[in-house]
């Protein structure tokens, strides 16, 4: 590995500039966060809570924005902003928003957009964990139920998460959808 930037960026982070560019050396780009978004104010302020306090553990102004159903919406905020930003989707697979929805809101902003949060190994770990504390035997059979898409990649997706969670949690997991393909 190249030599650290002095602020943590060694060139691969999110494709920003290191030392230069569109930003100086003493600034960093802000944090957007987009969730899909719910008419159920409790999802919608998880969402903040994740979002604030990943502001302050990376010590940047950070927001969080939606897809649909909740404001602000991710075009919104991309439209409004004067500085650069990184977009992070809070979302756990590829799918239509991701591939399509996503690039279309940022198209024109002064960001790059991040890639979903799964699938992941340490998202699969959290799975466990949340099983377990809810007081599920491990190794008990597993259903990974998800809303399901037509975007062939966005089940190549899903069957990777369930073969991470099958990994972790140490036995088969079948996996259902609500719709798409599945």
């Amino acid at each position: 590995r190249g030599a650290r930037h002095p602020l943590g960026a060694d060139g691969r982070q999110a494709g920003l500039p290191v030392g230069g560019g569109a930003m100086s050396d003493l600034s960093l780009p802000s944090l957007v966060t987009v969730a899909h978004g719910t008419r159920r104010a409790g999802g919608n302020e998880i969402a903040r809570q994740i979002t604030r306090g990943a502001g302050v553990a990376l010590g940047v102004e950070a927001t969080a924005a939606y897809v649909e159903l909740s404001e602000p919406l991710l075009a919104d905020v991309v439209a409004g902003l004067e500085s650069p930003a990184v977009v992070v989707p809070l979302l756990l697979s590829t799918g239509f928003h991701v591939r399509t929805d996503l690039p279309r809101a940022c198209a024109g902003g002064p960001v790059v957009l991040g890639r979903p949060l799964g699938p992941d190994p340490l998202l699969a770990a959290a799975q466990v964990a949340r099983l377990v504390a809810a007081g599920i035997e491990p190794g008990r059979p597993l259903m990974l139920v998800a809303a399901g898409s037509t975007d062939p990649v966005a089940w190549r997706d899903l069957r990777a998460a369930s073969h991470l969670l099958a990994d972790a949690w140490g036995t088969k997991v079948r996996t259902a959808t609500l719709g798409g393909l599945g």
